[in-house]
């Protein structure tokens, strides 16, 4: 039996901004994303799906094309099934235009919304939109969530401050900042890292992504869209062959049964000079397991392994 599914759908490239973190390297420049006709075949699988619930839409910045997502939402909801959001806030220019937007993500059956604001945002966007967005969703029915991308030298608690009561029962998720995108360009120093003793080195979960680059990765972890672990090209398979895909790859069946650190301990005992045998500490599990996925020598020297321990899950690569 599965568990219920929650889809990512990334439109786009394009943003207004040109975040020097960004963990797909969006821009005003980025040309990479999925055409009309894919995402109708890609929406329209996902709705007839038994175990899809939810689909995410993200970018760059889905509401550059307001009018095409607000479609998009409206198709998902009244198909039954849960809607969410991310986006800059860029659009809430005025308080009145705000409402504007606020209310016709709630007209389409919007379940979610998440405003990506921080420190790398801030000189793209206002910190009075980010105000009126928050002030606006506070009065609609749509549950609101302000995500904030830390590093040590980009905390973004003076931005909290600066957004004063329109933050208040507001729910806040700061993470750390990863080395993926256009964030590759950030220095070590900068990051904010724990000991891979300190971490649980088990992955957060699956989470099939139709990425704006055509393909399809099997989770929503930004730093493997650095990596070649994909399922295959956006639209081209029916979700339920994408589905199989992922739970047939043995790679991916060896991460849900034993865990990354298992993984890793296979690693340092095959190749104890390869980069991810050597790390000694890491921003998250994600940051393990995709080291280990860009390494192909060493993937091509556990292939054995990986294979006998999937057949021990019965799985059938």
């Amino acid at each position: 039996m599965r568990k219920p599914q929650s889809v990512g759908l990334n439109l786009a490239a394009r943003c207004n901004a040109t975040c020097s973190h960004c963990c797909v390297a969006s821009s005003p420049r980025a040309e990479a994303r999925l055409s009309v006709e894919q995402v109708d075949r890609i929406v329209d699988d996902l709705i007839a799906h038994p175990d899809v619930r939810e689909v995410g839409i993200t970018g760059g910045e889905p509401l550059l094309q307001a009018k095409r997502v607000l479609s998009l939402i409206k198709r998902v909801s009244a198909a039954g099934m849960k809607t969410n959001l991310t986006t800059n806030g860029f659009w809430a220019i005025t308080p009145e235009r705000a409402a504007r937007m606020i209310g016709d993500l709630e007209s389409a059956g919007l379940s979610h919304l998440t405003i990506s604001y921080d420190n790398f945002h801030a000189p793209y966007v206002k910190p009075e939109r980010i105000r009126n967005a928050l002030d606006a969703a506070s009065n609609s029915r749509i549950p609101t969530i302000l995500n904030m991308c830390v590093s040590r030298s980009h905390d973004s608690l003076d931005l909290l401050k600066e957004l004063g009561d329109s933050a208040l029962c507001v729910k806040v998720t700061r993470f750390p900042v990863q080395q993926c995108g256009t964030g590759l360009s950030i220095p070590d120093k900068d990051l904010i890292v724990k000991p891979l003793d300190k971490l649980k080195l088990r992955c957060p979960g699956f989470e099939l992504i139709y990425h704006h680059d055509g393909k399809v990765y099997p989770c929503c972890s930004p730093p493997i869209f650095d990596t070649d672990m994909t399922l295959g090209d956006a639209g081209m398979l029916p979700h339920e062959e994408f589905i199989r895909k992922g739970e047939k790859n043995a790679l991916l069946a060896v991460i849900r049964t034993r865990g990354i650190k298992w993984l890793l301990d296979r690693v340092r005992e095959a190749s104890p000079l390869a980069p991810v045998a050597r790390m000694t500490e890491a921003v998250s599990v994600c940051d393990v397991c995709t080291t280990i996925m860009k390494d192909k020598d060493v993937l091509n020297k556990l292939r054995p392994t990986i294979l006998e321990e999937a057949r021990k899950a019965h799985v059938r690569p």
